[in-house]
């Protein structure tokens, strides 16, 4: 079944509706929408839950041929980050759009979820790595583990956006509903190539409401703006990088670094630099056994796999790499 077939696709939303009705803010915390789908009987009992958090102009519909493939192994809950996919980008759109302010999505969605119960395993693709390590130099004592997929701390560029740009923008998010495919494909071809608006269509980012009122864009350029600005962007726009890293790698949680082969986001030398962070000691700061100092990440590169190692990695290395890290989580918990 690919990822954007319709019937998975209504499973994902017969999930979101169960667990997530209401996607109003709460706060400055938003209700993110998402897929939870619970372990089936297998011999993996004791696992911790898989959180998975998407990338850059992409929705929790990412990982459903991810889902599909493990087949009940795991407890698995997919989120829709603040203004991507189902979620809401909140009452306040620019104003309050932070990494610290989606990471504390993650957690307030996971905690209505009931799935702060026990340390998860925290997966973040691209952007999402970001927000993963956002998350892991925030609430550290929420993890088991947390794996980046194929993102660095390098700071991206962002031009800025004129008035005239940025309002369209805001526009767009105020009404997602387009009546039809044309009047959508139109709207979002300001921003984006005509061929990434179809790939869309294909793999349910973009889609036709169960409903019958029109179609939905999952894709939102004002989040993606904003992403590009205080996630990806350089610290001084509040974006994620060195100071959150050297959080993470000084954390009793251990870390895994997937890199793609091919085309990946993860420059050399900013794994350098990463690599680097979490063997060095840092003199301001004790470090022993109980100050849970980590200094050693588990680096991967996924011979043959593109950026979304999740979706590209022949054999499927991706899953297999997944299973290694949950049975020495099982392991270590007996």
């Amino acid at each position: 079944m690919s990822r954007g077939s319709s019937s998975f696709r209504r499973l994902s939303f017969l999930a979101a509706s169960l667990t997530t009705a209401s996607m109003t803010s709460l706060g400055q915390a938003i209700l993110l929408s998402s897929t939870v789908v619970k372990q089936a009987n297998h011999p993996i009992t004791s696992s911790p839950t898989l959180v998975l958090i998407h990338g850059l102009d992409s929705t929790r519909f990412t990982w459903n041929p991810f889902i599909e493939r493990c087949a009940g192994k795991y407890n698995i809950v997919a989120l829709d980050l603040r203004g991507h996919g189902e979620s809401s980008l909140g009452d306040h759109p620019i104003a309050s759009f932070s990494a610290a302010a989606i990471a504390a999505d993650v957690r307030y969605t996971l905690q209505s979820l009931d799935q702060l119960t026990a340390p998860f395993v925290l997966v973040g693709h691209s952007m999402g790595g970001r927000i993963a390590m956002q998350y892991g130099a925030d609430y550290p004592e929420d993890l088991a583990a947390l794996v980046i997929e194929d993102m660095d701390i390098k700071p991206r560029s962002v031009p800025p956006l004129d008035l005239e740009d940025k309002e369209a923008r805001r526009l767009f998010n105020a009404n997602r509903t387009f009546s039809t495919w044309e009047e959508m494909k139109k709207s979002l071809s300001k921003w984006y190539a005509e061929a990434r608006i179809d790939g869309w269509r294909v793999d349910g980012r973009i889609y036709e409401r169960e409903d019958g009122n029109g179609w939905y864009s999952g894709i939102n350029p004002l989040a993606q703006f904003l992403a590009l600005e205080r996630v990806l962007g350089p610290s001084t726009s509040g974006g994620v990088g060195i100071e959150e890293w050297k959080k993470c790698v000084h954390r009793p949680f251990p870390l895994y670094l997937f890199v793609a082969e091919r085309g990946s986001a993860v420059q050399p030398d900013s794994m350098e630099e990463m690599l680097a962070l979490a063997t060095s000691i840092d003199s301001g700061e004790e470090k022993s056994s109980s100050s849970g100092a980590q200094q050693h990440v588990n680096v991967k590169v996924f011979q043959g796999a593109s950026h979304s190692i999740h979706n590209t990695s022949p054999d499927n290395e991706f899953d297999k790499s997944i299973g290694e890290i949950m049975r020495s989580l099982n392991q270590e918990s007996r």
